[in-house]
């Protein structure tokens, strides 16, 4: 498996078992059923390498990702959005800051390690008074060593 697809996979199933949210594609947000929230999307970002041998060899690097997850508050006013939406954030930050997301082990014939995750950013919420549908962006990146 290669780094990027281990590291998705294995993100994107401790993330479902920690919140019980499920896992989705990116969607339009106005068509996604109610059955459906909440739930998350898990997209990979730019790769910056980040350290070299002598030879020029990289050696280590990141990787920038972003969770985005989806909630609904239907018939509620603006504070509750603003108190679900920090709820969510704080979901996702405990599972990648604290961190309980577990970086998968190294088995044979694989030529890189994951170390750890960083959270890097979090939109600020856009919630508009009698919206009942909405997103939660938190950006992020893992740390990864080569060999």
């Amino acid at each position: 498996m290669t780094r990027e697809q281990n590291f998705r996979t294995s993100c994107i199933l401790q993330l479902v078992t920690y919140s019980g949210w499920q896992n989705i594609q990116h969607f339009d947000l106005k068509k996604l059923p109610l059955s459906g929230f909440p739930c998350f999307s898990f997209d990979l970002g730019k790769t910056t390498y980040t350290h070299f041998d002598l030879t020029g060899k990289a050696t280590a690097g990141e990787q920038e990702f972003v969770v985005t997850a989806y909630y609904t508050l239907p018939l509620r006013g603006i504070d509750n959005a603003y108190l679900n939406h920090s709820d969510m954030t704080n979901i996702i930050e405990r599972f990648l800051n604290d961190p309980l997301y577990i970086p998968p082990s190294v088995s044979p014939g694989e030529s890189y390690r994951i170390e750890r995750t960083m959270i890097t950013t979090t939109k600020a919420p856009v919630l508009m008074l009698g919206d009942t549908r909405f997103v939660v962006s938190v950006s992020g990146k893992y740390v990864f060593t080569l060999f």
